[in-house]
């Protein structure tokens, strides 16, 4: 979000043409506010419009969790805070360190690698560039590594 307001605000040339524009966001559910308001601020007319939600599947987790503890798989991959959250709880526990302990972790920018800090993981990836192609050529940068 920080990024796309500082890359919206160079691409317009500067804070003061922002005034009046109108914005269309469409977003998860649950988003942060730092694109909407920062715009608002700058005196942009926004709409934020609830396009998606991160649902939690509805599944018995002991066979995924079975795969973990087994050591079979080698990477997992995390595209928001909530995906992050999602499996701490699936997994039925707050600290996921033990669990994923020999899993590399990448997680798609810094929101999401906060989030899965605060569940434990220290060791994990994130690419320069904020997106998914990004995140897969990190994923095999470190996969290469080993």
């Amino acid at each position: 979000a920080e990024g796309a307001l500082t890359a919206i605000i160079d691409h317009v040339g500067g804070e003061q043409n922002l005034r009046g524009l109108r914005f269309l966001i469409p977003r998860a559910r649950v988003a942060r506010e730092i694109l909407p308001a920062g715009l608002r601020r700058l005196g942009a007319h926004v709409d934020a419009v609830e396009t998606y939600q991160t649902v939690k599947p509805d599944l018995h987790p002991e066979a995924v969790i079975r795969l973990f503890k087994e050591n079979s798989i080698d990477a997992i991959t995390f595209t928001s805070s909530s995906t992050v959250s999602n499996f701490a709880e699936l997994a039925g526990l707050t600290d996921l360190s033990d669990l994923l302990a020999t899993t590399l972790v990448a997680c798609i920018g810094p929101v999401t690698a906060e989030t899965a800090a605060s569940h434990g993981l220290k060791r994990v990836i994130q690419p320069e560039l904020y997106n998914s192609d990004a995140l897969v050529e990190a994923i095999v940068e470190s996969i290469g590594e080993k």
